[in-house]
């Protein structure tokens, strides 16, 4: 496992959720000196969890595009750092010893895919993230970070089942948890905008064709949130003087295959008559729209938002 190395940090995005849900439960299998539970969320992610006064002051092992495959290491030198990164490492060899064999990944060699045959972790924590409460507000979150970022911010979430990948093609699965995420965005605004100030929603599909290089695939998403939840506001946010932002939280150039540093476009309609004089909602219309180069922590102030 030392010389290893990661081809694909997604398996292909080929991993069915039924594959996924096998090889979770092979992972769970394994023996180790401390309590863990691994759980398969959506496509090829996971959320991993151990027990036992562990640290989380480790690095990680998911790197940003093909590489050899590198060890967690100690970030500070506390012994129960050390411990943890023993336990890490260890169980990590171990999942590869799992599954690389396995009928699953064997199958899947068989029929020209790439194998699921190890865990990429980051993001470690050993408590509860301390956010700002938005008590008054709504999120359509579905996504599992997501939605335990609404949680935690103390939003009343809206959700739903996203749609399990029964094929191959990841785009066919996406385009269905796009269609759901817009409905559900739709109908959680109209029963829910007397009851609460603000509505957060956020989607997600539009990302991943960014970092697949897959500029029409891409196109055609964004196609979509045009003719279905901007249709739907751009009648219904004016009639009850709902103010609407419209942003994305990073930036995923097809040519880049990864997110970049370019800054990312705003969009601001008022709860007035006004409504923004550009015409389009593009990074060229934007550099010369009315709100100007800001940071990110500046959003809310700009547009009034409390």
């Amino acid at each position: 496992m030392e010389t290893g190395r990661i081809i694909d940090r997604r398996a292909g995005r080929t991993l069915t959720t039924k594959e996924a849900e096998i090889l979770a439960k092979e992972i769970n299998k394994i023996e180790m000196p401390c309590k863990f539970v691994f759980k398969n969320t959506i496509q090829h992610r996971g959320v991993l969890v151990f027990r036992g006064g562990l640290s989380d002051d480790i690095s990680g092992n998911d790197p940003p595009s093909s590489q050899n495959i590198k060890p967690i290491k100690a970030l500070d030198e506390n012994d129960s750092t050390y411990y943890t990164v023993n336990i890490i490492n260890e169980f990590l060899e171990k999942v590869f010893n799992a599954l690389d064999k396995h009928p699953i990944n064997e199958k899947r060699r068989q029929r020209g895919l790439m194998p699921a045959n190890y865990l990429l972790i980051r993001g470690a924590g050993i408590e509860s993230p301390k956010l700002r409460f938005y008590r008054n507000w709504v999120a359509v979150s579905y996504m599992p970070l997501e939605i335990g970022f609404a949680k935690t911010s103390g939003m009343k979430v809206v959700s739903f089942k996203y749609p399990k990948q029964k094929k191959l093609d990841v785009y066919e699965n996406l385009q269905k948890g796009l269609k759901k995420a817009c409905k559900v965005s739709i109908k959680a605004i109209k029963r829910n905008y007397k009851k609460f100030d603000y509505a957060y929603i956020h989607i997600k599909e539009t990302d991943l064709p960014g970092h697949d290089n897959k500029p029409f695939e891409k196109k055609a998403m964004i196609e979509h949130i045009d003719k279905t939840l901007f249709n739907f506001l751009k009648k219904f946010a004016p009639s009850k003087k709902i103010k609407v932002v419209v942003t994305a939280d990073h930036s995923t150039p097809c040519r880049l295959k990864d997110h970049s540093s370019d800054p990312v476009p705003v969009l601001y309609y008022p709860a007035d008559d006004r409504g923004p004089k550009e015409k389009r909602f593009t990074e060229r219309e934007a550099r010369v729209g009315t709100l100007g180069r800001i940071v990110g922590g500046e959003l809310f102030k700009v547009v009034g938002f409390s």
